[in-house]
C-alpha cells in the first residue's frame, strides 16, 4: 500500500495536534526563594524544580501546593539558609492521589532570630485520599 505524501503529512499534523502531555517538565532555578516560588507557580503536578550547587539565604518562606520534585545537589552541594523570620521557611500542601519530593537538600540556620515552633519545614495532608510525600538525600543542621 503505497500512502501519498500529502496523507502522511496530515497523519502526523493530527498525531502532534492530540498527543497527551507524556512527561514532566524540568524547571532549573537560580537557588532564590522568589525563583523556587516563581517556577512552582508555572509548574504543574509531576514537574520538577532543580536548585543549583551553592549556597542559597532565603530570606522569606516558600509555599508548595502542587505534587512537585524539588531537587538539589545533594547533601553540601545545595545548601538552603533559613533567614526567614516570621513563620517557616518553606510549607508543602500536599496534593490529592499525588506523590511529592524533596531530595538532596541541606537545611542550615541563616540567621533566624525568633522560634518556630511548628517547625521550619511543615507538610500538611490528609491521609485518606492517597497524599504522599518523600524527603531523602537531605540533611537539617541546626
Amino acid at each position: 500500500m503505497k500512502v501519498s505524501g500529502k496523507l502522511l503529512v496530515f497523519i502526523l499534523i493530527l498525531g502532534g495536534l492530540f498527543a497527551p502531555r507524556c512527561g514532566a517538565t524540568v524547571y532549573h532555578s537560580n537557588g532564590s526563594a522568589a525563583n523556587v516560588q516563581a517556577l512552582h507557580n508555572a509548574a504543574l503536578n509531576g514537574d520538577t524544580i532543580t536548585l543549583p550547587a551553592g549556597a542559597f539565604t532565603w530570606s522569606s518562606a516558600v509555599t508548595i501546593s502542587k505534587a512537585i520534585t524539588l531537587q538539589g545537589q545533594g547533601i553540601g552541594g545545595t545548601v538552603i539558609r533559613d533567614a526567614v523570620q516570621s513563620g517557616p521557611l518553606m510549607t508543602w500542601n500536599l496534593v490529592a492521589n499525588q506523590a511529592s519530593r524533596m531530595t538532596g537538600i541541606e537545611f542550615r540556620n541563616g540567621g533566624r532570630t525568633s522560634e518556630n515552633f511548628s517547625g521550619i519545614i511543615p507538610i500538611n495532608g490528609i491521609a485518606y485520599d492517597n497524599r504522599t510525600m518523600r524527603v531523602d538525600h537531605c540533611k537539617f543542621d541546626h
